[in-house]
Formats: structure tokens, sequence, C-alpha cells
């Protein structure tokens, strides 16, 4: 059992930080930090062939050798500007329902509405199939007839405004449908060429890390599609989410980290995934039962 995992538990519970350094159990404290970070960089001297989504990028790392692969097409882009319509409609216009406009934000709606009339003839030029053009510019005419309106009567109509967001809120959602599939395509192709390469041992130690926002974390595309794709049920093993970076070092020290912490989980409970929840969880649900806060 490593001694970094032994020295995690108790010195956990120890705010050390404020203390001289010269403290035994600062020393004690140091000297794990030590340890794990040397096991951290010890585990990615050989980590295995992985794969990081990266924004519109699909990096392959495998035995030293990096291979960056496009991963979103066009006409994702267009379906995602295109759903974007209703959303900004709705953050603008919802916070001013039953107000008057000011003269700026008819400005900004004039000026949006002559961007969406430009935009709209340009999404006729892309790859996009028959159906989801048609279901773009629906939309787009759906919104433009709404802007007008408001601009015409100078404030904005709640019960107008809520109507149209219903309207499009099945609309907006096949166009992710068809945003996803175009993504899934191309994942997967891109994906199944390259495991082609590999040999059975080094598939079973294979990793994906996906870079993302937070808000798309819970069931994020292609963190669905590598669970699928390695027969994992969570993330935190074979598949780990990177929330709020795009860097590729972060999400190796990231790695690191799920694969020193999965040892230590497992050398001491039995679960490699229970360090990836709070040590102290349990101990707080206990107290919450005990001392409950709401009275």
């Amino acid at each position: 059992m490593k001694v970094a995992a032994l020295l995690l538990c108790p010195l956990a519970l120890v705010d050390l930080g404020a203390q001289d350094a010269s403290d035994p159990l600062v020393s004690l404290n140091q000297t794990f930090r030590a340890w794990y970070a040397a096991e951290k960089s010890r585990r990615l001297e050989h980590p295995g062939p992985m794969v990081m989504v990266k924004g519109d990028a699909l990096v392959f790392l495998r035995q030293g050798e990096r291979k960056e692969f496009q991963l979103i097409p066009n006409g994702y882009h267009r379906l995602k500007a295109v759903s974007h319509i209703p959303l900004a409609i709705e953050v603008k216009l919802g916070p001013l329902a039953g107000q008057p406009l000011g003269a700026k934000d008819v400005e900004a709606l004039r000026g949006y509405m002559e961007t969406l009339h430009a935009a709209m003839n340009e999404v006729g030029q892309g790859s996009l199939a028959p159906a989801s053009l048609a279901r773009s510019r629906r939309i787009a005419a759906a919104s433009w007839l709404l802007l007008e309106s408001t601009v015409e009567k100078g404030t904005v109509d709640e019960k107008a405004l809520r109507a149209y967001l219903r309207f499009m809120s099945p609309l907006v959602l096949a166009e992710a449908r068809d945003a996803a599939t175009l993504q899934l395509n191309a994942l997967d192709g891109a994906m199944q060429a390259w495991r082609r390469d590999l040999k059975p041992e080094e598939w079973r130690g294979f990793h994906a890390i996906v870079m993302g926002a937070h808000m798309a974390r819970e069931q994020e595309i292609s963190m669905q599609y590598f669970l699928a794709l390695t027969g994992e049920k969570r993330e935190g093993r074979r598949v780990i989410f990177l929330e709020g970076q795009w860097d590729e070092a972060k999400a190796l020290d990231l790695l690191a980290t799920h694969l020193v912490d999965g040892d230590v989980g497992r050398d001491f409970f039995g679960d490699p995934l229970r360090m990836h929840r709070d040590l102290l969880s349990d101990a707080a649900k206990g107290w919450l039962k005990a001392h409950p806060v709401v009275r």
C-alpha cells in the first residue's frame, strides 16, 4: 500500500497551513504532498493511449505520438447558431417583459434583426440537410416576426414572448438532435479508425478526457459516447471530465490524480471511486441527520 495513501486520511483533517515549518506534523504533511506529486509523475510516464476532447478538436495521444482531428463539422456550428436565436431573444426580452423599450434597446433589436436577415441568407449556402434548413428558416422567420412586432409596439408583450418560446422549444431540440448526430458521427468515425490500431492490452489501458463547461457537464454528449464505448457506468475511471479548462497539461495532471486516487480508494475502501467524493461526505451525512439545519 502506498505511503501517500497511509498519510492521506489523518492529515486531511488537520489544518497545517499556518503552522511553523519546523512542526513535525507540517513536515509529515509536506512529505505526503511530495510523495503524492512524485507518484502522479510516475503514473504519467507510461499512461497508455488516450483521447482528449478539446473544444472542436479530438486529440489522440499514444506512445509519445500526438494526432489532432477536427471533431465538429461546419453544419454543427450552423445549427448551433440558429438554436441560439431564440435563446438570445429570451435573455434580451425576458427581463423587459411588460416594460417600454428604451432607445438603446430598440437600436439593439434593429441591429440584431439586420444580422438575422444576413445570417439566414448565409445558412442556405451551407451543407445542411433539407429538413434542417427548412427548420432553421422557420425559426428565423418566427423570430423576425416577434422582433418586428416588439419594435413596432415599443414594448415587450409577455404573453406573446411566452407563446413564442413554447413554439420554439421543440424546434430548438430538433436542431440540437441534428447537431448531436453530426458530432457523434464524426466522433465515432474517428474513434473507430484509431481504435483499430490499438492492441487489446492497449485498449484496456485507454482513457478519455473530456474538457467542457460547467453547465454542460451533466450528460455531456462526448461523455455519454465514451462511457458507452468503454462500458463504464460513471465518470472517474477510464472516462474523466475536466471542467472549465481546455489545457492539455491540466488534463494530464487530472488523469494522474484519478489514477493515484483510484489506488487509494481501492486499497483503503475496496472502491476505486471512493476518493471521487469528499472523504468527509459520510461523516457530513451523519452529522446532518443528527443536527437538522432546517428548523
